[in-house]
């Protein structure tokens, strides 16, 4: 049963949807001699579970994240002494559960994800830390010297960015779907510094796309920016605004939890 089937059916949830095709990839990685984006290193590297922490003032935030929660997001408040006291900079510092190195990372994942993981994989270098979660994949040396150098590469401070390329042969849109998560930002992070707001917006809008990635296909859905991201299907999928609108609401709630009900929808 293809997804707009299973979307009209009320099949479809966002626990289903686990793995992508090769063909899935969305984002082109950009050449060794230009700055990175977040979402290009994530592709380049084959990234599935990643998040890298900025320090503020003497606190360390999720700025951006992939492939966890909202729970995950929260949970990633930290102090410099606990990583001082943790890791070593300017190098990898790995957790592992069969070395029972990993509770001491475990404290940083949702209830939901704690069982997930079976390495951890941690790099911190000029006021930013590097944090790579695989459930079952061991990285050699290799492999994370080559992480840590595109890591080096990243445009850290420019905001999220992440729009598809529509096909030249795209199909007339038939329905369509706006949404800002801007409300629930506010609602989840009130209590929270403006630049702690700032910095943690950014990891909610990074799983936003990777949510969207996995849930529409190729051309179906873009981040307009401020906080807003627009779905579009094409005129064969019979699908309703209604039916649309309830799918994202019950999608999004795996971010959003309870705070989801604060998402506005123009569809």
């Amino acid at each position: 049963m293809g997804l707009l089937s299973r979307i009209s059916a009320g099949l479809e949830t966002p626990a289903e949807i686990t793995k992508e095709s090769s063909s899935d990839q969305v984002v082109s990685a950009a050449s060794d001699s230009e700055k990175l984006s977040f979402f290009d290193f994530i592709h380049k590297n084959s990234l599935s579970h990643c998040c890298i922490f900025k320090k503020i003032n003497s606190i360390f935030v999720s700025s951006f994240s992939w492939g966890f929660d909202g729970d995950t997001i929260l949970q990633s408040i930290s102090t410099s002494d606990f990583w001082e006291g943790t890791i070593k900079p300017e190098q990898w510092n790995t957790f592992s559960r069969e070395e029972n190195s990993l509770n001491t990372m475990l404290q940083f994942f949702s209830e939901k994800l704690k069982s997930n993981f079976n390495f951890v994989y941690v790099y911190e270098i000029n006021d930013y830390i590097l944090l790579i979660a695989e459930e079952s994949v061991f990285l050699r040396e290799p492999e994370l010297d080559k992480i840590s150098a595109d890591f080096l590469n990243i445009d850290l401070e420019k905001l999220p960015e992440y729009k598809d390329l529509l096909s030249d042969n795209e199909t007339p849109c038939s329905v369509k779907c706006t949404f800002s998560i801007e409300n629930a930002l506010n609602e989840i992070m009130e209590q929270l510094s403006p630049s702690m707001k700032t910095n943690m917006s950014c990891s909610f809008i990074s799983e936003t796309c990777n949510l969207m990635r996995k849930l529409f296909t190729k051309g179906s859905y873009e981040y307009l920016g401020n906080y807003k991201f627009s779905v579009s299907l094409n005129s064969e999928s019979r699908v309703s605004d209604d039916v649309l609108k309830l799918f994202l609401k019950t999608s999004l709630s795996v971010i959003f939890k309870d705070k989801s009900s604060f998402i506005s929808y123009d569809c």
